[in-house]
């Protein structure tokens, strides 16, 4: 609700909110959408899957919230685990959504915001919901049995990214770039894939590894080029085999 309030009110970050043209503004009619898709998936659809998923993460060996925390060793491991699943689950199934016999029937919805706000996030078909955001964002820690603490901290990190990432807000170069608590290019990536609907799937290294942000390097790259080490690193790299060949 943070960029929701920060839209609304400005809230002293407004400056840092991306430019949006007008076919980007997202309508009365679509926002109304998104809250009633937005409602049905934290009420309905969401306890659904906790309710069949619980069982198996008890078998898992996933341990009760009372039991005591892993080493921090053990909860470092879990967690870094857990985001490699989420990168590649989402990753794969984002990018076979946008196969023409897939996107039109459950991915083409959350398209319909050409400049995301953070809520849009939960505007998916609840097929996409199920397999490109559920699996990808909790299977990681429940295969692992991770303890519901080590879980909690996961999810909480999860789905401020994912917020974050649609919000439009870039922070590039405030406190909190400089703290490390922000993925400060995250929107803009995310506001491309949205705007040019090709490309950047998910997880840079994971775009850059299966050639996914060429359109994006050609189109934005180099306006970021000095905001980034990994970009500037992909320019360098891309630069040097792009000569040798």
């Amino acid at each position: 609700m943070f960029y929701v309030f920060a839209d609304a009110f400005g809230l002293g970050i407004k400056k840092y909110k991306q430019p949006r043209k007008p076919a980007q503004i997202p309508t009365t009619s679509l926002r109304n959408q998104l809250w009633t898709a937005a409602a049905v998936g934290q009420v309905v659809l969401l306890p659904a899957v906790a309710w069949v998923v619980y069982p198996l993460v008890r078998w898992l060996g996933a341990p009760e919230f009372t039991a005591e925390v892993p080493a921090l060793r053990d909860v470092a491991v879990q967690l870094m685990l857990s985001k490699l699943w989420a990168d590649v689950g989402f990753y794969f199934a984002h990018r076979a959504l946008h196969m023409p016999e897939l996107y039109s029937r459950f991915h083409k919805q959350h398209h319909s915001f050409k400049g995301t706000i953070a809520p849009a996030a939960e505007f998916a078909h609840p097929v996409e919901q199920v397999v490109a955001n559920h699996i990808p964002s909790l299977g990681g820690a429940f295969v692992q049995g991770a303890h519901p603490l080590v879980f909690l901290v996961w999810l909480t990190q999860r789905m401020t990214g994912t917020y974050e990432h649609r919000s439009g807000y870039c922070f590039k170069g405030t406190w909190a770039d400089t703290l490390q608590i922000t993925d400060s290019l995250g929107a803009r990536y995310h506001d491309w894939h949205h705007t040019a609907n090709v490309g950047c799937y998910g997880a840079e290294w994971l775009d850059w590894l299966c050639g996914t942000m060429d359109e994006f390097w050609a189109s934005e790259g180099k306006r970021v080029l000095m905001l980034s080490a990994v970009y500037y690193t992909i320019f360098i790299y891309n630069k040097y085999t792009h000569a040798e060949q």
